[in-house]
């Protein structure tokens, strides 16, 4: 008898730690989810209904469905000539679902949900590379910039607020791909192909995420899988529609905003998506 209490001694101390590690990666997620859970419940009982850009996206979002399925973002400015949009309709296809389901409020719970996923993978990412430490540094992020930008939480339906909540979830994953954890390249492809179609500021800092990390990734690692493969299908399906607008329409939307000279009305162009990228990851 004391012989098998020496042998499952050590059992035990691993099933409890275990079952603490754990409890301290659920308690990260509960934690990381609840200002967009409480914020949305906020809303929906203070009788939100979508107007401006919010009634925008979600009319458009209706539409995902229709004859009129929208190839590009939401607007970002009219030059003399052409309106100039974000870079793809991801954001609508994803609540398109929601808003058929409940015509006047499923563009915020259908958008708070999206933000529930996205800051859950930006949690697991980190948890595959630092374990805990970094589980609580992505939760700490989170309510920093809830905290610092109540807008964030209570207005998610916004282009540039879900898209910032995914630029986290696409630097979580770059981190985990950079370190070697290819399998989440997939992931980091969908991620940041979001954020880039919510809003033209974090196009540059998602393209060098998703060439670099695997990159860095490959350079640690030294092998190529299923991963490589699968980002390049996920990367495809992302961008199927503004590749068909921009190959069928003259001038592209892609083409207008590389065009950073013409027209009137505020710049686009790198030189913009850089000032941008600044301003988005700068300290307040």
């Amino acid at each position: 008898s004391h012989q098998a209490n020496r042998r499952s001694w050590p059992i035990m101390m691993s099933l409890c730690r275990l079952r603490s590690r754990q409890t301290i990666r659920m308690a990260c997620h509960a934690v990381v989810v609840t200002p967009f859970v409480a914020a949305c419940v906020i809303e929906i009982v203070h009788g939100w209904a979508p107007q401006g850009d919010d009634g925008a996206i979600v009319f458009r979002s209706w539409l995902v469905l229709s004859s009129h399925s929208p190839l590009v973002g939401q607007i970002t400015h009219v030059t003399s000539r052409h309106a100039v949009f974000d870079p793809g309709p991801m954001l609508f296809w994803l609540l398109t679902i929601p808003v058929h389901l409940d015509h006047l409020q499923g563009g915020l719970w259908g958008a708070a949900l999206l933000c529930v996923v996205g800051v859950s993978l930006a949690v697991e990412a980190a948890w595959a590379t630092l374990d805990w430490r970094g589980a609580i540094g992505v939760v700490t992020v989170v309510l920093v910039m809830v905290t610092e930008f109540p807008a964030l939480a209570l207005d998610p339906t916004w282009n540039a607020h879900i898209g910032t909540v995914w630029f986290i979830t696409t630097a979580a994953v770059a981190w985990a791909v950079a370190v070697g954890r290819l399998k989440w390249w997939p992931v980091l492809v969908v991620a940041a192909s979001f954020a880039t179609q919510c809003h033209l500021m974090f196009a540059v800092g998602s393209l060098l995420s998703v060439v670099l990390a695997p990159l860095f990734g490959f350079a640690r690692s030294r092998r190529i899988s299923w991963w490589l493969p699968a980002g390049i299908l996920a990367g495809f399906a992302c961008w199927i529609a503004p590749l068909w607008q921009q190959f069928t329409t003259n001038p592209g939307n892609l083409t207008l905003l590389l065009d950073s000279e013409k027209g009137s009305g505020p710049a686009t162009g790198i030189a913009f998506s850089l000032r941008a990228f600044a301003a988005s990851v700068g300290p307040r």
